[in-house]
């Protein structure tokens, strides 16, 4: 959820994941933002370790796969982290980690986002 916590999930799956494109974005980078996402969507796969900024209003064609580490705060905003693999009618997946004393977060979800 923070901009630390970018850069070092990024650097952690830099030195796990070797055969995979990793590329990080977030709120400070202001300048570089735009060009980071840019080489992003012309890659052919990879990983995009990113804040809340990407949540709404991008458009990354074919996201296979959605992680979340943070529930966020609102049920819509859960709902368009979600929908960055299913659009256009596209299909993919998502995913978020809760711990056990989040786990009222599946509820919260159930009342707040039909």
């Amino acid at each position: 959820s923070t901009c630390a916590c970018v850069e070092y999930y990024g650097k952690a799956l830099e030195s796990l994941i070797k055969q995979v494109k990793i590329m990080c974005i977030h709120g400070k980078m202001k300048h570089k933002r735009n060009k980071i996402f840019t080489e992003f969507r012309k890659l052919p796969g990879g990983i995009l370790v990113c804040t809340d900024v990407m949540a709404r209003g991008v458009d990354i064609p074919e996201v296979h796969w959605v992680l979340q580490y943070d529930p966020p705060s609102s049920a819509s905003a859960f709902v368009h982290r979600c929908g960055r693999t299913a659009r256009i009618g596209n299909v993919g997946s998502a995913l978020v980690f809760l711990l056990p004393m989040e786990e009222s977060y599946v509820n919260f979800l159930s009342i707040n986002q039909k």
